[in-house]
């Protein structure tokens, strides 16, 4: 896939998220915003207000998905949010499934599923507007169309994806074929398309928008700030999955009590607490093997430690970045030093078979850097002043 490069334009990051909301609105039949009290959806949300208004399009309809392992704070602002008169509120709940990188034996669990309602670490909301059982089959990304059904036409989804949070976010948007509307996604819903607004937003344009605007915010944030974590790490979302795993003794320190809870909770949280920035969980710079063994022959016994559908998707994986490498290197992968060409070697397909990667975050990570060297066009805003 071709992946776009940046290029300056005129106009700021607030001026073009304005834009993309206008065409957007007039494009599609209905717009929805995904809320998660986080501070990406949140500028995302009170930019889709503003522009509703200005369009005569309100009440908007906002989602909330409650991912059951969630701040208290982040509900008393979701609260706040929910009781606005000009929005259409759903506050959701069920057992989605979820990625737990705490845990190669356990590696999914289940928000609000009720066989485990004695672990659940919140009272369920009174505020729920829906639950559904039907979630339990659906990947988190992919719940959309059980809500948001072909009967109301087409849907722009509004997402808090930045390209700045990783190189796989980049490739969503840079790798596109659609250089006028690049920040429009499919999903597998044909009549859904993802709406990333602020995809070149900065974390320091995501924090000084509420401030210059006026706009609430999630007060877990300055719990966050207190403890020293940079705007760019700060993290509320349930923290098991491969890339927020290394926030886990931000709970731990924050919300001590809901942190308890979370440990019996979540199979492994206990041991990834204490291991998940080494080499155990394929993090590290100092990852070792043993002298008889090669990082091929590592790689092949993390792979072997999964077992039925998630071994064939790691496995699926390992194999995107195999192929990836004969695509631009005639030689064997190498066993330690990337390859000039494609930049993998073995050492860096062990780690990615250490962590699973189950959700294809780290090996895209991997590919990425030779990808990007090719031909393409998007577009760099200036930053919000």
């Amino acid at each position: 896939m071709p992946i776009a490069k940046k290029q300056t334009v005129q106009d700021d990051v607030l001026t073009m998220a304005r834009s993309r909301l206008n065409y957007i609105f007039d494009r599609f039949d209905k717009v929805v915003v995904g809320f998660s009290g986080g501070k990406d959806s949140t500028c995302c949300l009170n930019l889709t207000l503003e522009v509703a208004a200005y369009r005569k399009r309100l009440p908007l309809d906002v989602y909330f998905f409650d991912e059951e392992a969630v701040a208290p704070e982040t509900i008393e602002y979701v609260g706040r949010v929910a009781k606005r008169p000009d929005i259409t509120f759903r506050w959701i709940c069920g057992p989605i499934k979820h990625r737990n990188a705490c845990s190669t034996v356990q590696p999914w669990w289940y928000c609000w599923s009720p066989e485990d309602r004695r672990l659940w670490v919140r009272d369920f909301p009174q505020e729920c507007t829906d639950y559904d059982e039907r979630f339990r089959a659906i990947d988190t990304p992919n719940f959309m169309g059980a809500i948001y059904g072909p009967e109301c036409g087409n849907v722009a989804n509004v997402v808090g994806l930045r390209t700045q949070e990783s190189l796989n976010r980049y490739r969503m948007v840079a790798g596109g074929n659609n250089s006028r509307e690049p920040f429009l996604t499919p999903t597998i819903y044909p009549h859904i398309r993802n709406a990333s607004v602020i995809y070149d937003w900065t974390s320091d344009d995501v924090w000084l928008a509420p401030w210059r605007l006026g706009w609430d915010y999630n007060r877990a944030y300055d719990l966050l700030a207190a403890m020293g974590v940079p705007t760019h790490a700060q993290r509320v979302a349930p923290p098991f999955g491969e890339q927020p795993i290394r926030g886990l003794s931000q709970w731990r320190i924050c919300w001590p009590q809901l942190w308890d809870k979370m440990l019996a909770r979540v199979p492994g949280a206990d041991t990834a607490l204490r291991y998940s920035t080494t080499e155990l969980y394929g993090r590290g710079a100092a990852a070792t093997k043993p002298d008889d063994l090669c990082w091929k022959d590592v790689a092949l016994q993390h792979l072997t430690r999964l077992t039925g559908d998630d071994q064939r998707e790691c496995a699926t994986n390992l194999t995107t970045m195999i192929d990836y490498h004969e695509r631009y290197s005639p030689e064997p992968i190498p066993d330690e030093t990337p390859d000039p060409r494609s930049g993998l070697c073995w050492s860096d397909i062990a780690m990615v078979a250490m962590r699973g990667d189950l959700k294809n975050s780290r090996s895209t990570h991997c590919m990425i850097g030779a990808a990007m060297k090719r031909a393409g066009v998007i577009k760099e805003t200036p930053r919000l002043k």
